[in-house]
């Protein structure tokens, strides 16, 4: 084994960590190129800490999200399990899209049951955006073209990343996507996606990815 990473996705009841409810989180071990286990892990909300918006864009509906959901205590210690089945060492380097967003709620999930945090997962992390914006200002690309060129939607399309229909927007579906895009970032990193729709340019894209 030479790399070994977390790619962590996460659903939320709204966009602040401190007021929104935690949702879902979904968590894949990538391991040189490939997924190894995965797991999605639902959190039980409450009414008043998730916003229409968000529960809209999730497609979730709290009631029946609540039936199968997790306690808050307990989603933490399936989510230790989990690290703790996959990674003889810790902690373990996180990776997402964005995924600084995803792993403030972690860590508020953490910080709320009085659990550390730091002993599981790096500060050390890994964003796939950013990778994709950096690639983006090698190629002199203006910043309207740069946040287009990092999005996931755009990404997954152009890399062959296929999501299951229906599946978009659920955190397990996404973690393992970003995990699958991040393995096409390494094999085709010479290759960028062209930007506009010139009639010169032509896109190398690359096999899509499905496992």
């Amino acid at each position: 084994m030479k790399n070994k990473i977390l790619f962590l996705d996460t659903e939320t009841g709204g966009l602040n960590s401190l007021k929104h409810d935690l949702l879902s989180v979904g968590l894949v071990v990538w391991e040189d190129g490939s997924v190894r286990s995965e797991k999605e892990i639902l959190i039980k909300g409450s009414p008043d800490r998730v916003t229409e918006e968000s529960m809209a864009v999730n497609r979730i509906d709290l009631e029946e999200h609540n039936e199968t959901a997790l306690d808050k205590d307990q989603a933490v210690k399936e989510i230790i399990g989990f690290v703790e089945e996959n990674f003889e060492e810790m902690p373990v380097i996180v990776a997402g899209h964005n995924v600084g967003f995803d792993m403030g709620f972690l860590r508020q999930l953490f910080d709320e049951q009085g659990v550390s945090f730091s002993k599981y997962f790096s500060h050390r992390s890994i964003d796939t955006s950013s990778i994709l914006q950096y690639i983006g200002i090698l190629h002199n690309f203006s910043n309207k073209e740069i946040q287009s060129y990092s999005s996931s939607d755009r990404a997954f399309s152009h890399y062959g990343v296929f999501v299951e229909p229906g599946r978009r927007h659920t955190a397990l579906a996404d973690a393992v996507a970003t995990a699958r895009l991040f393995t096409q970032l390494i094999r085709h990193r010479p290759e960028i996606m062209p930007v506009g729709s010139g009639a010169n340019q032509q896109s190398s894209r690359p096999a899509s990815v499905s496992g």
